[in-house]
């Protein structure tokens, strides 16, 4: 019976049969040209983007060069920035800095969070500083950095690790206020020591707010590094900004602006796809 049905479908179609698996692939093919894989999200997101360049194009066009640049000017001077190989060195720079104070500021502020989530006199003692601290603009701590640390690169760590402790701490101390006491009661009634309180049930109940902490610490930290840069260092990506915008090489000084742009952009996703994975049960 089944032999029939395929001479019947082959004598149908005129040719021999196509393999079930060649049969998938053109279908998954189909399905990536059709572009039925893009959310509506990413297709206003497109739209939201090929509208402001558009009103800059119009903008640009319309203004002296010297004060405005256009998003086909910057384009065309993106191979002459790159030649010298300049921006690469500078970049990686400013990401060695920026990775740096981030990793740091992630360690101590979720630390000092599970921490003060556990033992609630250190709480009492860290709160107010830390609440007073986290209200605090950090570029105003520039010249203190500066007495403290000089004029290197320990002074521009310490203002992207300022800026991104606090979001870290607080996120997780929202994290285990929101855990409770109760969780912890019953891994203590199930005979779980300390190890295997903090492994299985701290950590995981804290993870996503742990991960936002990440998120809002991100565009913070790229702030404080592109300043500390402009402002104390004069290197890195920041210092080239700084450079073109003195010399009024506008064309050339949006090349950098956009670069920290998709970088931050494209971090922020990263932490957001991390923390999908990591928290699977919140989908």
């Amino acid at each position: 019976m089944t032999n029939d049905v395929q001479e019947a479908r082959t004598s149908t179609s005129g040719g021999p049969p196509v393999p079930t698996g060649a049969r998938s692939g053109r279908g998954r093919l189909r399905r990536v040209l059709s572009l039925r894989w893009v959310s509506a999200k990413a297709w206003w997101g497109l739209a939201g983007v090929i509208l402001f360049l558009l009103i800059w194009q119009w903008a640009g066009t319309n203004t002296n060069p010297i004060f405005f640049s256009t998003p086909l000017e910057v384009g065309r001077a993106v191979p002459e920035v790159l030649e010298t190989g300049q921006l690469l060195s500078l970049y990686l720079d400013t990401m060695r800095s920026f990775a740096i104070g981030l990793v740091g500021s992630m360690v101590v502020g979720i630390s000092l969070g599970i921490l003060t989530g556990l033992h609630a006199p250190t709480r009492h003692l860290i709160d107010p500083l830390a609440v007073a601290a986290y209200s605090t603009p950090s570029l105003v701590m520039i010249p203190c950095f500066i007495l403290w640390f000089g004029i290197g690169d320990a002074a521009k760590i310490a203002l992207i690790f300022f800026s991104a402790v606090f979001p870290a701490l607080v996120s997780t101390q929202l994290g285990m206020d929101q855990m409770g006491p109760l969780m912890r009661e019953l891994g203590r009634s199930f005979g779980a020591n300390r190890r295997e309180m903090l492994t299985r049930i701290i950590l995981p109940s804290i993870i996503p707010y742990c991960m936002t902490g990440v998120r809002l610490a991100v565009p913070r930290a790229f702030v404080a590094v592109i300043a500390a840069e402009m402002l104390i260092t004069a290197q890195g990506v920041g210092g080239l900004i700084l450079q073109y915008g003195n010399q009024f090489q506008t064309t050339f000084y949006f090349v950098p602006v956009i670069l920290v742009v998709i970088t931050s952009y494209v971090c922020t996703e990263v932490t957001k796809q991390a923390e999908r994975r990591l928290t699977p049960w919140r989908r």
